[in-house]
């Protein structure tokens, strides 16, 4: 996908969550926890623990599990939410996408303007001029 339509994707979900959610707010918890997906799956809520003794986990069920509302209980980065049931290739391809490498700049989510040219996708000049910093890696094994 082109990296103006996934930040103007990722900007209308952060102006709206009050950035809380979004690809971007994905990537940097990603980074936090360095690309482990079962550790980013349990920061983001979409793993809830088993009530047992030893510390197990287990998906949540969709749709009836999953936090669709903006409340203080829904964690960091819980939404959008992207299907990793078959595996977390999509998922880590998209969070490595070049529209993101901003995210990576300071571990904060830039401020979002409300401005119009801001939410249709005509940001500021570096930001769509923006150079990966590293090549995209398509990998499409299962």
């Amino acid at each position: 996908m082109p990296i103006a339509d996934l930040q103007t994707i990722d900007r209308l979900w952060r102006t709206h969550s009050n950035g809380k959610f979004g690809y971007s707010v994905q990537r940097k918890i990603m980074k936090r926890v360095d690309g482990d997906c079962t550790a980013f799956f349990k920061k983001v809520g979409w793993l809830k623990p088993l009530e047992s003794d030893d510390m197990q986990y287990t998906y949540r069920s969709f749709p009836t599990e999953f936090m669709w509302e903006l409340a203080p209980s829904t964690p960091e980065g819980h939404l959008p939410l992207s299907n990793a049931l078959r595996g977390t290739q999509l998922l880590k391809n998209l969070l490595d996408h070049p529209a993101f490498v901003f995210a990576d700049e300071d571990l904060r989510v830039p401020s979002v303007s409300s401005t119009p040219d801001s939410l249709n996708g005509v940001g500021s000049r570096t930001q769509q001029q923006q150079e990966p910093k590293k090549p995209l890696s398509i990998n499409y094994s299962f």
